[in-house]
């Protein structure tokens, strides 16, 4: 990293927060401040300023690191930043990717602006998994998360009308899980069988739960499609489920070839699922001065970017050949 680089935090959620509390711990970044539009407070006494003001800050941050929600926020956030910072996010909206990364290259290399998205464990580590996967065997992987809690998917589930506080658990289906582990040439008829969704609502007591559980059973890209069980509870209960932080996922890639059958497989076990994305957020701070450097403006995803980029100590990357 080059320096001591200057960092603004956009929102101030669990992902936020698990950022202030990475780059606080590290001699090489300075959090000029934290933007938020709603009214919080940092126990790490961090800057904290209303996101009307974010404006104000152009020309003495380096890189704003972008933790609000895909469903609601991101998208719009992105584009408007760009036109005074750089920006890295975590967008985890996979059926939206293409066409927002066409959207935001286009502001980025307009304003001379470097944008990283997708900068998570899936879109990002995984994507690079399953691009190299697929390159080797010419079939194509597959990919499951869980048991664990999305940020994403809970994020979404907070939107709805009537939702007080929420939390989400995606849950491999086990059955297609072995299937797709002993046949090679497998594949469930719907994609989306390969998982469930479990939800945990804490509604407004003027709200209908029929009316709550429609809508999101019918969420596009979110829970649409996917079997889908929604649990009504207490606060209480809620607070009691966020204890759980972790996470897990796989891409695993079996395919045969004259005869022989070869097997890669990638995983995950993590004890703080948001730490681990800020962590990944952290590394491509790396990767954005590489770009910088060679005024390589636009928008890049983790496949664009050249493997060595992330690394800290560039000059000696060789060492890991």
């Amino acid at each position: 990293m080059n320096g001591n680089v200057k960092v603004g935090i956009v929102g101030y959620g669990n992902l936020g927060k698990a950022v202030e509390q990475l780059l606080s711990i590290g001699p090489d970044s300075e959090i000029v401040a934290i933007f938020s539009k709603r009214n919080v407070v940092s126990p790490l006494g961090t800057k904290v300023e209303k996101y009307g003001k974010i404006a104000d800050y152009a020309g003495k941050i380096d890189i704003m690191l972008l933790c609000g929600g895909s469903y609601a926020e991101q998208e719009n956030m992105t584009k408007e930043l760009l036109q005074y910072y750089n920006t890295i996010d975590c967008f985890d909206t996979h059926a939206k990717m293409q066409d927002y990364s066409l959207a935001i290259n286009q502001i980025a290399k307009e304003n001379k602006k470097i944008a990283l998205f997708g900068c998570g464990w899936d879109p990002g580590l995984f994507s690079v998994m399953r691009c190299l996967f697929d390159s080797v065997s010419q079939d194509q992987s597959h990919t499951f998360w869980g048991k664990g809690v999305s940020q994403g998917h809970t994020n979404a589930l907070k939107q709805v009308d009537g939702v007080i506080d929420a939390l989400q658990f995606t849950l491999p289906n086990k059955n297609i899980l072995k299937k797709c582990k002993k046949d090679c040439c497998y594949a469930p008829k719907n994609v989306k069988d390969k998982h469930s969704r479990l939800c945990y609502i804490v509604k407004d007591k003027n709200s209908s739960a029929k009316a709550i559980t429609k809508a999101i059973c019918e969420m596009p890209n979110y829970f649409e499609g996917y079997k889908t069980k929604v649990k009504f509870v207490s606060q209480t209960r809620l607070d009691k489920l966020k204890g759980d932080v972790s996470h897990r996922g796989q891409v695993f890639n079996h395919f045969s070839m004259l005869g022989k059958n070869f097997q890669m497989e990638f995983r995950l076990d993590l004890e703080g699922n948001a730490l681990f994305t800020a962590q990944i957020m952290h590394t491509c701070i790396n990767a954005f001065f590489a770009l910088k450097q060679n005024k390589k403006y636009g928008a890049y995803s983790m496949l664009d970017i050249p493997p060595k980029y992330y690394y800290s100590q560039q000059d000696a990357v060789i060492k890991l050949l």
